[in-house]
């Protein structure tokens, strides 16, 4: 029912009983009303799923609790409870206007109380609601204070989920059964414990309802809050006396959900009040590294001393000493390593405590394990070591350390980066500086042939290439792809780099394995200041690559005039042509570059040159359909330098 259309059914309501028509007609139009809205009510949560399971997966699927009367349950038999968008839907409904002539409505009360079925759900929604005066009405009139839907759910139980206090005190005052259950063993406590209901919880329990009542797998009132977190009314409950240790049917107790939620203060007040931290005898040595995870110490404490296996592995091969030295909780590390936890256990990757701890550069920690004797040099299965990682993050104070304790700091890991490789990769110039101290090897190559210096050229990164120019390292050294770190600064636009690396005296005329060169990338990516820097009384400005192509055909291509500018300005051959016998002006006019066109023509370019197939520049640009170049060349006449002669 949209809005706009129970607007419109209230208020011809409003008219019927004001029109004084008959007790039936009234009858009818209430019951239609009542049970639209609680259709409405029912059905209108569409989102908002989560706040319904009291249990995750640990537990099963829950089932489905709420106001229809069509109760599904799964095959888990699992609690759930109405969520928050059930109430806002029904508060919604309420303001609306469904109980709007409520006064009129109650002196029809009386009058219609033969019909159970209506009074029932009248009832039920009025708790569910809010709606006290409502519920006084009903009750005063007869109904059944303990009146159950079809799936067990009772006026006190849908009220003490929704947190309507004074519904749930009207309730109670009206004989309630506090612990009466639905279908799926919810009782109030449970329900009002699982949303967070603090102040209907001591209602409640004040009333003797059973703290320690379970649904049908087991869940407590105290599993429900501490799962969901709910800190206040847990500590209600436990000033009641709730058994901190029952266990759901899987074996689950309040701080095993607490904990596995990550609900600290709520992990704090159960142990406080000696909640048992040997939770489930085949899962203890799992409870052990999920403690250590999250840092709760008080239960590892315990659970070592009750002398679960502190070297267990849980998922992926992590040991307890592995997660809680990743998550950096120094004390449980502490406690571990105290209690013999092996500090070179490694994880299905081949991590160990101290690579984990190295590579979050967890300073402190690192220390702690290497005086555990931890192996400085452990391997991960790709052949990473706590230098790498901690040198590729940039944890600069734990490089030290690692350094100090003898690491080898030209291990190779993945790919066969070393840890002054990947450092310089990343830009780590204290790092960097750091390792060349340490005597790395300043010209060591990963697998591709990539040194130190070649990736810090690449990535533009000018401190670390003078770092490491300073340091011997070989300035034409080339990767397997025959490219130099010349070439690819050049490639990317980084002038100062390239400045200083033909300081250096790198070849500039050094040739990749595809031909290319520094000029020809710097030309064909629009680095002018690059081609302007790289422009020395050795460079080769017409050499050519393998197609042809010289660096000032590439620019012409691209379109890049003010690399065109500085290519012409030295002295560079105009009228050089690839293979196929295009020229600078052939591809510019082909592409459509009018600009760079007029520049090759006051260059000297010859218009007249032809392709491989005969074709002129004006040829190539009237086949494309550059209007504007076909018009700037056919306005070319002689004696205009370069171009052909007309019969």
């Amino acid at each position: 029912m949209t809005a706009s259309s129970r607007s419109q059914h209230i208020e011809r309501a409003d008219d019927t009983i004001r029109a004084g028509q008959s007790i039936h007609e009234r009858k009818t139009l209430l019951g239609h009303l009542l049970k639209r809205w609680f259709s409405v009510l029912t059905f209108m949560a569409p989102v908002r799923r989560t706040r319904q399971m009291i249990f995750d997966a640990k537990l099963g699927t829950p089932t489905k609790f709420s106001l229809s009367p069509s109760v599904r349950v799964s095959p888990m038999r699992k609690l759930a409870v109405v969520g928050d968008a059930d109430r806002v839907a029904g508060k919604r409904l309420v303001d609306d206007g469904a109980f709007s002539y409520a006064n009129d409505l109650s002196s029809l009360v009386g009058k219609i109380m033969k019909d159970g079925e209506i009074v029932k759900e009248s009832l039920i929604a009025a708790a569910a609601g809010g709606k006290h005066s409502w519920l006084k009405e009903l009750l005063t009139k007869g109904a059944d204070v303990n009146a159950e839907a079809a799936n067990g759910a009772t006026a006190l139980v849908m009220a003490s989920q929704q947190g309507h206090i004074e519904v749930v005190q009207t309730l109670l005052a009206a004989k309630a059964g506090v612990d009466v259950r639905a279908a799926n063993g919810a009782t109030a406590l449970i329900q009002a414990s699982l949303n967070g209901r603090t102040e209907v919880v001591k209602v409640l329990v004040a009333a003797n309802a059973d703290v320690n009542a379970s649904g049908t797998n087991g869940a407590t009132a105290l599993l429900a809050a501490s799962q969901q977190g709910h800190l206040e009314v847990v500590q209600a409950l436990l000033a009641a006396n709730a058994d901190v240790n029952i266990r759901a049917a899987n074996g689950a107790t309040a701080l095993s959900v607490a904990m596995e939620r990550g609900h600290r203060e709520v992990v704090k007040a159960l142990v406080a009040a000696n909640a048992a931290v040997s939770i489930r005898t085949a899962d203890d040595a799992a409870t052990l590294i999920a403690a250590a995870h999250s840092g709760y110490m008080e239960v590892v404490q315990g659970l070592l001393a009750a002398k679960v296996d502190v070297n267990a592995k849980g998922s992926r091969g992590f040991t307890a000493l592995i997660v809680a030295s990743m998550a950096g909780h120094a004390g449980v590390v502490t406690t571990l390593l105290a209690a013999n936890a092996d500090v070179n256990a490694k994880a299905d990757d081949g991590a160990t405590a101290l690579i984990l701890a190295s590579w979050g550069g967890r300073l402190d920690l690192v220390r702690a394990l290497l005086a555990a004797d931890a192996d400085v040099d452990a391997r991960m299965n790709d052949g990473r070591t706590a230098l790498i990682l901690s040198s590729e993050d940039g944890h600069t104070d734990v490089v030290k350390v690692l350094l100090a304790a003898n690491a080898d700091v030209n291990a190779k890991g993945s790919r066969g980066f070393t840890a002054l490789i990947v450092a310089s990769m990343e830009g780590h110039v204290r790092v960097v500086t750091t390792l060349l101290a340490a005597n790395a090897d300043v010209n060591a190559k990963a697998d591709d042939g990539a040194t130190a210096l070649i990736l810090a050229s690449w990535g533009g990164r000018l401190d670390l290439v003078r770092a490491l120019l300073a340091a011997d390292a070989d300035v034409d050294a080339r990767m397997n792809d025959g490219r130099t770190a010349l070439i690819l600064s050049s490639e990317d636009g980084h002038t100062d780099v390239v400045k200083v690396l033909v300081a250096a005296n790198a070849d500039v005329n050094a040739k990749a394995a595809d031909g290319n060169t520094a000029l020809v990338m710097a030309s064909l990516n629009g680095h002018p200041e690059v081609v302007r820097s790289l422009i020395t009384a050795n460079l080769k400005v017409n050499d050519k690559i393998h197609d042809g192509s010289t660096a000032l055909i590439g620019a012409s291509w691209a379109g890049e005039l003010e690399v065109v500018r500085a290519l012409l300005a030295a002295k560079t051959d105009v009228n050089a042509s690839r293979n196929d016998g295009r020229t600078a002006l052939l591809v510019a006019s082909e592409i459509g570059h009018l600009e760079v066109v007029k520049i090759l023509i006051a260059a000297g370019a010859d218009a007249n040159a032809k392709t491989a197939r005969g074709a002129t520049a004006l040829t190539v640009a009237s086949q494309k359909g550059h209007r504007e170049v076909v018009q700037f060349l056919s306005a070319l006449r002689p004696p205009s330098r370069g171009w052909f002669r007309r019969n």
